[in-house]
Parts: C-alpha cells; structure tokens; sequence
C-alpha cells in the first residue's frame, strides 16, 4: 500500500471541525481568499473566472486591516488564491502579515513565478504551511509542448525541484479532464523526478455550464490510472494525498467506508460552516466555489464583529433534507451529498443531487 498521510494543518483543523460540530458551534476556522482575479494562464478547468478587475487588496493598510479581522475572528488557515497569488503585488506582505499573527498559510499557484519567492517563503514559512503547486494544462500551449518540451518543463518543475527540497509542505496537485487524462502517470513520474513528496489531485468541478461537460474525464480509465499512481507513489515513497479517481460520487470499485461513519439526511459541508471565502472585491460567501450573488454572506471592509454576527446568521445548509438518492446511497458517508456550490450553479437548487454523480 502507497503510504497515507495528513498533513499536520489539515489534522488541526479537522480536530476543531470535529469538536465545533459536537458542541453546534459555527464559526469560520479556515479561509480562502481569491488575493486577484489577474493569473498568467486561463486554464479551461478552471472553476474561476480569470478577470482584471481591481483587487480589494490595493494598499498595505487594506492589507493589514483585512489581516487584523482574520486574527479577531480567530482564523486558523487561509489558503491563498485566485487567479494566479504570486501575480500580487502584496503575495509577500500578506504572508509576512499572516505568519506575525501566527495564523497557518496554503498558497495555490501554478508555479510559473515561484522561483522569484522561493528564498522569501523558506524564511517565512514553517511546518503548518503548504504551498500546492497546481500541474494543469494552460490553454496558449499545447499538451505536447507543456509535458514533453524541455523548454516549457524547466519552469513549473524545476521551480517544484528547487521548493520541495527547501520545505516540507509541497504538493504537486494535478485536475484530471479530458485533456490531460492520458498524461497524468507521466506528470506523476516528472514530479517524481523533481523531489515531489506529495501528490494530490482535485477532482474536475464542472461549474462553469453544461459546455464543461465537455472537458470530464473518463473515470473508468482514472480508476486504472490511480492504481498506477499509487504503485509509482510506494515505489519512490512519496506520499500519495488521494483524488485522480474522481469524487466518490464518480470513482469506479468498491471503496472502504469506516463502520464508524454514519449516514444523515441532511446535507454536511464546511461551507459557511466553519469555512469562508473572500473573493478579490472583497464580498464574503460560503466557499470558493459557491461565489454566487445572491448568498453574500457579508464584506471584508465590514468590522470583524459584523462579519462574525452575518456569518452565525447566515443559513445556507441547516436543516436541508439531501434527495432520496443520496440518503439511500452507500457512500454518503464520504460523499455528503457532493458539492453545494456546483448543485446550486448548474440546477439553482441546492436540494438536487450533484450532477457529477453517476449512482
């Protein structure tokens, strides 16, 4: 078996998922927070509309004042996203702010630029942080050209050779679709070869319209595809963080639920939970892929009380019975009836069942 591991920010916050659930608090722990709209690819997975609308992070005081609210709300985590992170002109200023009020960091990016912050992120940076290196396919480049020319290679993965020697939290991420499906054991083997110690992957949210539909992948095939991943994982003892096959609505075989794990009728999800996500304007709403206008939980120039109040007052999965199907299905217990997010934008109900869901 290729060796499971937890990283050990991931453990905090499923320990105080776990105990704020048991005694019916809600309140955020963790943040994602879209720093810019602006990024160097357009990617066509993406679940995010790429733009050059003006940030909300415009200013140092801006900066430290969205920074001092995350601290009296007594966040955890904030991954930092977008867009394309290292494109802000503030990347360095909000990590230096975020660690001084020893709050845990995530950067999601594509690599492209990393090598600029690497000496600045092993001086700030320490073992609860992650930095997950995204190893998609850009849109103005072809497959060959992104995963077999040397030129195109040298940037993303000597950049992921040169930070996964320095720190201990870099994960190459890959989003399997229709177009890089055959190439993924490939991107694992060069990761490999480039110091990876952790792979993960984030199964394709198909949130942008049925046309998204076009680019899901073949789970059958994933299904082989990630047993080999697994083999190549235990051979060159990296840590294998799960994913390629898919979301458990989608993947293929039997999968091990712990007797543990007990099946609800109601929908469970950190959104607006015990998670939030601020986009680059600044608007605060329950999760990065549920940024709908109509559930605005609140706003980040708001003062932290105000969020604090909008955010307990806000009701978005209490009490929603799941579809029949779902309460019926054997793996609700790790699906919890899919990604609310993605129901909402392709139904406009979050009482459906998530389209990727072939049971």
């Amino acid at each position: 078996m290729c060796r499971r591991y937890i990283l050990k920010i991931d453990k905090i916050l499923e320990h105080f998922k776990i105990l704020y659930n048991e005694i019916n608090v809600k309140t955020p722990i963790s943040v994602s927070y879209d720093i810019t709209k602006r990024c160097n690819l357009n990617c066509k997975h993406c679940y995010n509309n790429i733009s050059e609308e003006d940030d909300y992070l415009d200013s140092i005081e801006k900066m430290n004042l969205l920074v001092d609210k995350l601290a009296e709300l007594n966040i955890i985590e904030v991954t930092l996203c977008g867009g394309e992170p290292l494109i802000s002109d503030y990347i360095l200023e909000i990590v230096r702010k975020l660690k001084s009020r020893d709050i845990a960091i995530r950067i999601i990016t594509n690599g492209i630029m990393l090598d600029s912050y690497i000496e600045d992120f092993v001086e700030l940076l320490d073992d609860k942080d992650v930095i997950q290196i995204s190893i998609d396919e850009p849109l103005h480049i072809t497959l060959d050209q992104r995963y077999h020319s040397q030129n195109i290679k040298a940037k993303v993965y000597n950049n992921l050779s040169v930070v996964a020697k320095k720190l201990e939290n870099v994960i190459a991420n890959i989003t399997p679709t229709k177009l890089n499906q055959s190439h993924i054991v490939d991107i694992v083997t060069d990761c490999a070869d480039h110091n990876a110690k952790y792979i993960s992957s984030t199964p394709y949210i198909p949130i942008r319209g049925e046309k998204a539909d076009l680019i899901k992948p073949d789970y059958s095939y994933l299904y082989f595809v990630e047993k080999k991943i697994v083999e190549i994982c235990k051979k060159r003892n990296i840590n294998y963080l799960g994913g390629i096959s898919g979301h458990p609505c989608q993947q293929r075989g039997h999968i091990e639920v712990s007797s543990e794990l007990r099946t609800c009728k109601y929908r469970s999800c950190d959104a607006a939970r015990t998670n939030m996500h601020i986009s680059s304007n600044g608007s605060i709403f329950p999760c990065v892929f549920f940024q709908n206008e109509d559930f605005v939980i609140s706003d980040i120039r708001n003062d932290s009380n105000k969020i604090l109040n909008d955010f307990k007052k806000f009701n978005l999965l209490e009490n929603v019975i799941l579809p029949e199907k779902c309460q019926n299905c054997d793996r609700l217990a790790i699906c919890n009836g899919g990604c609310v997010g993605l129901i909402y934008s392709r139904t406009g109900s979050i009482l459906n069942v998530d389209p990727r869901c072939e049971y």
